[in-house]
């Protein structure tokens, strides 16, 4: 792994105020090679979650609602119209 993409990816999440975890550098031995980055470690974890689980009702529910939303694109792919028609039709507006 290049020491560049790596300050990057931190560089990126500093600017977007986003949390960085640095797990290890890869490599074949990567115990080895540690997981030090800059002279230092980085360790920032999310806060974790205090939402519950739905109960087997709720999740049923959602499935259902979910579902439903999804029928929309099982219809398959909108058809794209010929490059003609969309440039006369175009064509035909500005006139």
């Amino acid at each position: 792994m290049e020491e560049a993409w790596v300050t990057s990816v931190l560089d990126q999440c500093r600017a977007a105020n986003v949390l960085f975890f640095f797990k290890q550098w890869g490599g074949v031995q990567k115990k080895w090679n540690g997981r030090t980055l800059r002279g230092r470690t980085y360790d920032d974890m999310p806060a974790r979650s205090t939402m519950s689980v739905p109960d087997a009702d709720e999740r049923r529910n959602l499935k259902a609602r979910f579902d439903l939303m999804s029928l929309s694109f099982a219809r398959g792919p909108i058809p794209l119209r010929a490059r003609k028609a969309v440039d006369a039709e175009e064509g035909a507006a500005v006139s």
